[in-house]
């Protein structure tokens, strides 16, 4: 159910519809209150010296000025946003409209505007002025409110350009989605069930397991195509649990699966009903594209794009990629601090449940975060500087020897590739005295390991 919701939050923050929407109930909700005040007949409205005094007629000229004003604007602010989206999609990539479209700041500002709209437009049908079937009714309260709702717009619209205007640079981009990804990482362990199998706990597990499930399994295969979203532990943990069942994962979020590929397979077989199987593959939620809901590589690979596009010759930007190294390496520091969960969830009992082929480790987030940047850095000197110096930021707070073998193995790379890549010898000693760091800081750690366990 949990990851139902966070699927449907997730939908209407990147739509356009909804919050919009929402704005226009209300002005229409609001419309009919202002309305019904003036029909009251109260006598302190009256005293309210702001309150508009004219007749008919002049209420109708404002509040069709306003409408026919606001419905213009809200043209324009539509047309800028698209012209926004596009020209973030041309130099961030198309990935990243993700996160331009869950900007609620352009949905608040859209949806202002059709509120104002249709508040006046409300409003007018309620005025009769001489000659006609009612009696005279001027909505004086209701047409001030309309005024008021004018001018805010006017607050709104100046708003919305300085938004956008900051929204489309780069540093922001790039800022925005470290935020996400900060975010899918604190989380990330909330959308596991169970607890971590501790070392001992491994061993026995994988001796006893070879083997186990090329027999007696049950595969649960999807039925489309698509990216995995989410995946619901929660609800495969209680599943198992109840039923004995021993569940097993070869694809994780963000993984894409072929209509018929296995997302699930359960044993032992006899226990496995067709309500079961059913109940397991709801648990897996696939989509059409990939989201940041539990797949914190999505975000990852965001920064990766926009870092790849600004080195690529048509953009020529190495500050814009050095700043997403910097960003990256924040991620990889939270990743350390956090500690990925284990693979193997194990029950209050103490016995396995849910086994995952393919988890998430340290060195997968480490290859996604560096790999795809390093292939494409070619002769950026200044990028690939930043890239060894963030290694070297990390070492300190490495934990893990494995942690420390995986930043080892990319700064030889990055260093073995720049010292391919540049001709310049100035240019390579400069690579050689970044690496040099990397080195000097894990030999560092080395010596202090060995004091601490003296």
């Amino acid at each position: 159910m949990k990851v139902l919701l966070l699927r449907v939050l997730d939908s209407i923050r990147t739509s356009y519809w909804f919050l919009p929407t929402i704005m226009a109930a209300a002005s229409l909700l609001l419309s009919w209150w202002m309305v019904s005040l003036d029909r009251s007949g109260f006598d302190w409205i009256d005293g309210i010296g702001f309150v508009y005094s004219g007749g008919p007629e002049g209420a109708r000229a404002v509040l069709s000025t306003i409408a026919s004003s606001m419905i213009t604007v809200a043209g324009v602010v539509f047309s800028i946003t698209i012209v926004a989206l596009s020209l973030a999609s041309q130099q961030f990539g198309p990935r990243l409209l993700y996160s331009f479209m869950r900007d609620r700041g352009n949905q608040f500002v859209l949806g202002t505007f059709i509120a104002t709209f249709l508040y006046c437009l409300l409003t007018l049908r309620t005025i009769y002025g001489e000659g006609e079937d009612r009696d005279i009714f001027v909505p004086h309260l209701a047409t001030t409110v309309g005024v008021l709702l004018a001018a805010m717009s006017l607050g709104v619209l100046i708003y919305f350009i300085h938004h956008v205007s900051i929204a489309i640079q780069a540093p922001q981009v790039i800022a925005s989605v470290t935020a996400e990804l900060h975010h899918g990482i604190s989380a990330l362990r909330g959308h596991f069930a169970g607890r971590d199998a501790d070392e001992r706990e491994v061993e026995e597990i994988e001796k006893e397991l070879r083997g186990l499930l090329l027999e007696d399994v049950t595969d649960i295969c999807t039925k489309e195509d698509g990216y995995i979203q989410a995946i619901n532990q929660i609800r495969l943990m209680d599943l198992a649990c109840e039923h004995d069942l021993l569940i097993r994962l070869p694809s994780r979020q963000g993984l894409y699966l072929h209509r018929g590929e296995p997302l699930a397979m359960a044993a032992p077989s006899l226990r496995v009903t067709p309500e079961i199987r059913d109940e397991i593959a709801d648990a897996v939620v696939i989509g059409s594209r990939r989201t940041a809901i539990h797949d914190i590589e999505f975000s990852i690979d965001q920064l990766a794009e926009v870092a790849v596009r600004a080195l690529s010759a048509g953009i020529n930007d190495p500050y814009t990629a050095a700043d997403c190294v910097d960003h990256l390496g924040s991620g990889l520091l939270h990743v350390m601090k956090e500690r990925l969960p284990s693979p193997y969830r194990m029950d209050e009992h103490g016995r396995p449940r849910i086994i995952m082929d393919r988890p998430l480790t340290f060195a997968g987030v480490v290859d996604t975060s560096l790999s795809q940047i390093r292939q494409h850095v070619g002769g950026s000197v200044s990028v690939t500087m930043r890239m060894l110096e963030n290694i070297a930021s990390l070492i300190p707070f490495v934990e893990d020897d494995e942690h420390l073998a995986v930043l080892k193995h990319h700064a030889i790379m990055i260093h073995r590739q720049g010292k391919n890549s540049f001709t310049e010898e100035w240019d390579r000693s400069e690579v050689d005295e970044r690496f040099d760091e990397v080195v000097a800081r894990i030999e560092r750690r080395a010596l202090l390991t060995s004091f601490g366990d003296a």
